[in-house]
């Protein structure tokens, strides 16, 4: 495997990686970003040490793709999450940087944001949840991963990099919320 060094830089100067916690895990600690929420390090940090860990494999398996999980509430903002919102907005752009540095390596890197999925007991939900999307309904964990396995398909998506997919069934689009 080649050297790490060979590699772009995709992190900021302030972070650093500590070594293994076991099975292969590595932990960063970011230095002068410590008042940043604990949820910029999950959700901003957390993507780039997983990729930096993973560079030569991925490498090495040529054509490889690299998909973040962004959400709408990184571009709409949500009041009751800013924390998570702010990170979040911060992915695509990630998205988008790291799709430029990796592409002469072969690795292409995209984003997913969802919109409202309910991954558990769908059946609670109310006609007018259903409503507020113009597809018709709320959306479910298949809908990202029908998603993600298109970008992860090299033939499907070959030439597809630095994209963010919305996958919220409209509803940014339409931009009125039912409370």
């Amino acid at each position: 495997m080649p050297p790490a060094s060979r590699y772009p830089r995709l992190w900021w100067p302030d972070a650093r990686l500590r070594q293994p916690l076991g099975a292969g895990a590595k932990t960063v600690a970011v230095e002068r970003v410590y008042a940043a929420p604990a949820s910029a390090a999950a959700h901003v940090v957390g993507p780039v040490a997983a990729s930096k860990s993973f560079l030569p494999l991925l490498e090495a398996a040529g054509g490889a793709s690299i998909v973040h999980l962004g959400s709408v509430d990184g571009f709409q903002g949500n009041p009751h999450v800013a924390s998570y919102s702010a990170s979040k907005g911060a992915i695509p752009s990630l998205t988008h940087l790291m799709a430029d540095a990796l592409a002469p390596f072969d690795i292409r890197v995209n984003c997913v944001s969802p919109g409202w999925i309910v991954s558990s007991d769908y059946s609670r939900l109310r006609r007018r949840d259903h409503a507020q999307h113009p597809v018709g309904r709320v959306g479910k964990p298949q809908d990202i991963a029908e998603v993600v396995a298109f970008l992860l398909d090299r033939d499907n998506s070959g030439f597809v990099t630095g994209a963010n997919f919305v996958v919220d069934g409209g509803m940014t689009r339409k931009t009125i919320y039912v409370e």
